[in-house]
């Protein structure tokens, strides 16, 4: 068999996402979080490891947060090995008050409705199923131009946006363009969340699956 009759015969199956669990998480989980109503909040989930890149969207919100908005506040959840480094860095930067870690959390499907914009800044991402998820409650996603299969539903400028990966002016370009365009920021929450329900719905998952399995068996 030739390396590229292998190739083409690869079929891509992506993660389901379960839709009505973010359909039907809590509407206000800023209550249980003593999160003010009006905050503007940008949220990230992720391991705290080099690879998800998150120093930058630290110098990025500490940029908006100067230049643009002292009403918003990042909310980071997630562990890992670099939370000193990050937990230093915001210091370094003034913006301990603006900044909380939750740590780990197994309800993200209630609390990413938190968010304002959700942010994936990664060197990498293979499919960014917390990006995804986040789509489904209609929050728009910025994601680095490195998001590997990201890239499938979060496209420029229409179901989000993508930022040159580790800069950070660019991403807080993006940022203040969603702080300062709530109808773009609603539309552009509302265009993903119907791209991710239409590509990547369980039953939609699952009818690839099975078509695959027809077309080997015939």
């Amino acid at each position: 068999i030739k390396k590229q009759d292998k190739i083409d015969n690869l079929v891509p199956i992506h993660v389901a996402i379960d839709i009505e669990k973010f359909q039907n998480a809590k509407e206000n989980p800023r209550i249980d979080l003593e999160i003010e109503k009006s905050k503007f909040v940008i949220s990230t989930v992720a391991r705290l490891t080099a690879v998800k890149n998150l120093d930058v969207l630290v110098k990025a919100f500490a940029k908006f947060i100067h230049n643009k908005n002292k009403n918003a506040m990042l909310a980071i959840f997630g562990e890992g090995e670099l939370k000193g480094e990050l937990e230093k860095l915001i210091i370094e930067l003034k913006i301990e008050n603006k900044v909380k870690f939750f740590g780990f959390q197994n309800n993200i499907s209630d609390l990413v409705k938190i968010s304002d914009v959700f942010v994936l800044p990664s060197y990498y991402e293979p499919f960014g199923t917390a990006a995804a998820e986040a789509g489904v409650a209609k929050i728009p996603v910025i994601i680095s131009n490195a998001g590997g299969g990201m890239k499938e539903y979060i496209i420029n400028s229409e179901t989000g946006f993508q930022f040159n990966v580790g800069d950070v002016d660019d991403l807080e370009k993006y940022l203040t363009e969603l702080f300062k365009k709530p109808e773009l920021k609603k539309k552009m929450g509302e265009n993903l969340s119907k791209r991710v329900i239409e590509n990547y719905s369980p039953n939609i998952i699952a009818e690839k699956v099975i078509d695959v399995y027809q077309k080997v068996l015939n």
